[in-house]
């Protein structure tokens, strides 16, 4: 049986935002637990149904029932802005809260590896022994420099490490996912969250998702 490894929602949407999956993360990891792909965990305090008292499970799985609720009463925010939902009673005196949302994160990273562009990192290892730190070894001195050997100075040019951004020409009306994506620094998916978020406006035209350039002017200004 797998162990378990708890990780916040912010920590799961990470991993699949590193997949470069190109979708709504924040509904498809949703939509992931729905279909039982991805395994979320919580307290579960529900409400009292048909005379029951009312009681409490602690660290339960939550089922694909509850995720259903959270996906038709459109919840799904609540899930990462308080990693708790409280829902509405269902017409059978069911009311539930889910305290403490948490996922699994064997599985999100499995679903990463299912969906992304990007291989999902392999999770680091556990480590069961302590190993000795290496001995320091002295650097090798350096040669003698003899001053009457002339020199130049030359500039070298700077290179930056990481990511490097595309440039956006002053002309250019609107721009592609990738694109995008290459002008902020950024993956494909955060580029679909800012613009379900409002941030960048965008068109679909046919297929295509075009992003206007004004907008993502504005977004860096």
């Amino acid at each position: 049986m797998t162990a378990f490894r708890p990780i916040s929602p912010h920590a799961a949407i990470q991993i699949l935002d590193a997949a470069d999956i190109g979708a709504d993360l924040h509904r498809l990891l949703a939509n992931l637990a729905m279909a039982g792909l991805v395994k979320g965990y919580a307290r579960l305090i529900e409400g009292e149904t048909a005379g029951q008292p009312r009681t409490e499970v602690r660290d339960s799985r939550i089922d694909r029932g509850i995720w259903r609720r959270i996906v038709a009463e459109d919840r799904i925010a609540a899930v990462y802005e308080e990693a708790s939902v409280h829902l509405d009673d269902d017409g059978d005196g069911n009311r539930v809260s889910v305290i403490g949302i948490r996922f699994d994160a064997t599985s999100v990273n499995r679903a990463a590896a299912e969906h992304g562009a990007v291989p999902a990192a392999a999770p680091a290892p556990i480590v069961t022994h302590i190993v000795p730190p290496a001995k320091k070894s002295r650097p090798a001195p350096s040669p003698a420099y003899d001053q009457s050997v002339p020199f130049t100075v030359v500039d070298a040019p700077v290179v930056s490490a990481g990511r490097q951004r595309a440039v956006l020409d002053p002309g250019t009306v609107a721009l592609s996912i990738q694109e995008t994506a290459d002008v902020l620094g950024v993956s494909k998916g955060t580029v679909n969250n800012l613009i379900n978020q409002g941030k960048l406006t965008s068109k679909k035209i046919g297929r295509r998702t075009l992003v206007q350039a004004d907008s993502v002017r504005a977004f860096l200004a």
